[in-house]
């Protein structure tokens, strides 16, 4: 017997249950009597607060007291669903225990025989290929695992190329613009196209020239301050003999103050000589 003629004679008799309460309309009519003597105006002030109090909490009660009927009775209905299923899940579980076993011995086979498709194809090359374990997710034979293995590497190889051509491309425009390409060539990793980082070098010697030019100009502005300040001076200054004058003077002072005082005269290009106490 295959498993679909096991499935089809898995037969299920349905016997379909009903809830009933009993006396239901003389419930419900006394229910509603009451309910309906509360509709007539009442008014709840000071006096009476008591009795509303007292009010809300029958209804309440009344209120409890049918919901709990009803889960009761709830939990009772559902019990044969119950049983019905915990017996599907033992049949499951028996049927999920056998095909765990054998798809364990399936798994591991076809681990091994990606393992050595990517041996045998990586044996002579020198290029490192990134295999992804998803790629073998929809293949389980041992061909389609071999092509997909050949695939992967063809692709890398083809990626490797379409980089290096992308470099060259890089290399030879930031040339002409006097930059390292170094740099930008991170941004193909991270997904710009050679167009996108060509743009990047354009912006960033566009940036370069425009701070140079501007250095330029401020530059250009010192000079010029520099010699409107220059030619002012020169202007208010005039050159001018100034005439010298003897003074004699007498000084009382210790030998470090007179060094100090010789010192100055000296750095202010003073002329001067000492006298004998009987020269003055």
């Amino acid at each position: 017997m295959n498993e679909l003629q096991i499935v089809d004679k898995l037969d299920v008799e349905v016997k379909t249950g009903s809830l009933e309460i009993t006396d239901y309309d003389v419930i419900k009519d006394t229910i509603q009597a009451i309910a309906d003597g509360y509709k007539k105006p009442i008014v709840y002030n000071e006096e009476s607060y008591k009795q509303a109090r007292s009010d809300i909490s029958r209804f309440n009660k009344l209120k409890d007291g049918i919901e709990r009927i009803r889960k009761d009775n709830k939990q009772l209905y559902l019990e044969p669903l119950k049983v019905f299923e915990k017996s599907i899940k033992s049949l499951v579980a028996i049927v999920d225990e056998t095909s765990y076993a054998i798809k364990s011995q399936t798994e591991e086979l076809k681990q091994k025989w990606i393992e050595d498709s990517q041996a045998k194809a990586m044996a002579d090359e020198t290029i490192e290929v990134e295999f992804n374990p998803k790629d073998y997710s929809r293949v389980s034979t041992k061909d389609s695992i071999e092509k997909v293995t050949l695939t992967k590497i063809h692709d890398t190889k083809k990626a490797i190329a379409q980089l290096e051509s992308d470099k060259a491309t890089i290399s030879a425009f930031a040339k002409t613009i006097e930059l390292d390409p170094e740099p930008y060539f991170l941004m193909l990793k991270d997904g710009f196209t050679v167009n996108e980082v060509i743009q990047r070098l354009q912006q960033t010697a566009d940036n370069i020239q425009k701070r140079i030019a501007d250095q330029k100009e401020l530059d250009q502005k010192r000079e010029e301050y520099e010699r409107t300040i220059a030619q002012t001076v020169e202007q208010e200054i005039e050159p001018f003999d100034e005439e010298t004058t003897t003074e004699y003077f007498k000084i009382n002072a210790t030998t470090s103050q007179l060094m100090k005082i010789h010192d100055f005269l000296i750095n202010e290009g003073i002329d001067y000589e000492c006298l004998n106490t009987q020269d003055v």
